[in-house]
């Protein structure tokens, strides 16, 4: 238990689910934001210093004392220190809930002294989300753009750090902040993880599970309403406005090239020819890094039907995109490798009015992204009709466990046995 292996695992996971939003290029050099690099850092904002937040509420104990206890989490802080950053630290704010800005003037006088400001904010399961609790709004809590807005007034860059679970959507944020790291809640190594990330030993961001709309989504749209492609639609399958970050976005320290790698393709019209009851094919594409650092990238595979392959007026037609696979692959810089994605009637089928799983003949687009950008290929699937893979149905229920196979647990929960 917690061997050094263990641990470099449990850093290694978190650091593969951070997520690079933004990161624009500041100042006469038009270096990027991130990674940090030389002269001193203000270090503000009301999760500095958290350190039962990084591991949000699904969680058993932590630490030694008790269930409650923390004090064994590394803060963000903590982690900058061991680094050996050169920073100032000012809180600005005393959580993530508070208007009280009578830090700000703290937090200015460090910004002012430092080259550049790391603010760590976001949301929390004490006050803001948890269960029981929902949420109102997909913003920032009020007090944290406050904060953000005044820092912003000095002209320094701004490095901005969300630790989340639920989206925050800011328009204020995206605009104001030069590089944003979502953080999510990233666990209990999480601060090394993003530290490394932050100083650039780093190099293994993830990508987007969802899609973040714009913070006025959940007043145009009936949250009660759970019909996802009903317009304006949900998530990156259905919606058709223009969210602030979309599913699958992310970006890296280095840049990766893509391109179509597969002999299937050579030679004949551009057009992947597969049947409907045959095996498939393989599409290949060749990712290479042609920046100036290693780094990991994920590559997405989704696909969508063309115009006139499925039936008319069924809602399937909505649909705008469905992702079918993926893979992460790591690539020192200038090294490329080609990455093999199996292809079948099945991986482009949808479901039917009436739940049922269908292949439909016809054309269809076939798009491996890494968020920013993509290559596609159209695949045209061959047979004389539709063909249903799958009937929906109802499912059995399942009996209900018997009072005497529920255990007691402290905090009102139970575990179920």
């Amino acid at each position: 238990v917690r061997s050094d292996g263990h641990v470099a695992a449990a850093v290694d996971a978190a650091a593969q689910g951070l997520v690079l939003l933004q990161n624009r290029k500041v100042g006469p050099s038009q270096a990027p934001s991130l990674p940090i690099s030389g002269g001193r850092t203000a270090v503000i904002g009301p999760h500095a210093t958290s350190r039962g937040a990084l591991i949000g509420n699904y969680v058993g104990q932590s630490c030694p004392k008790s269930l409650d206890d923390t004090s064994c989490i590394q803060s963000f802080l903590e982690a900058l220190n061991a680094s050996g950053l050169n920073m100032e630290y000012a809180p600005g704010l005393s959580k993530v809930t508070s208007t009280d800005r009578s830090m700000f003037p703290a937090a200015i006088a460090a910004a002012k002294s430092c080259d550049r400001v790391l603010l760590f904010l976001g949301l929390d399961t004490v006050e803001v989300e948890r269960e029981e609790q929902d949420r109102h709004d997909t913003g920032l809590p009020a007090g944290q753009l406050a904060l953000l807005g005044e820092l912003r007034k000095l002209g320094k860059p701004i490095i901005v750090v969300l630790l989340n679970g639920g989206v925050v959507s800011s328009a204020a944020l995206k605009e104001q902040a030069d590089a944003i790291v979502e953080a999510w809640y990233p666990g209990f190594f999480g601060a090394q993880a993003v530290v490394r990330a932050l100083l650039g030993k780093s190099n293994r961001w993830g990508k987007l599970p969802v899609t973040v709309y714009d913070e006025d989504f959940t007043k145009k749209v009936d949250m009660l309403d759970f019909d996802m492609a009903k317009a304006p639609g949900r998530t990156y399958r259905y919606y058709t406005g223009e969210p602030l970050w979309p599913f699958g976005f992310g970006l890296s320290y280095t840049t990766f090239e893509l391109k179509l790698a597969s002999k299937a393709l050579e030679g004949g019209d551009g057009v992947l020819r597969i049947k409907q009851r045959g095996p498939g094919a393989t599409l290949r594409v060749e990712v290479q890094n042609v920046g100036a650092m290693g780094g990991d990238e994920v590559i997405m595979a989704y696909f969508k039907a063309l115009p006139g392959t499925l039936p008319t007026g069924s809602r399937a037609t909505l649909l705008r995109r469905q992702l079918f696979d993926f893979k992460r692959l790591s690539l020192a810089t200038s090294a490329s490798e080609t990455l093999s994605f199996s292809l079948s009637a099945g991986d482009l089928a949808v479901y039917a009015d009436n739940g049922d799983k269908v292949s439909y003949p016809g054309m269809y687009e076939v798009e491996f992204s890494n968020g920013h950008m993509s290559v596609t290929v159209r695949v045209k699937v061959d047979s004389a009709g539709a063909l249903v893979l799958e009937a929906w149905g109802p499912q059995p229920l399942r009996p209900l466990p018997s009072a005497a196979a529920v255990v007691p647990r402290t905090r009102d929960a139970a575990i179920v046995v």
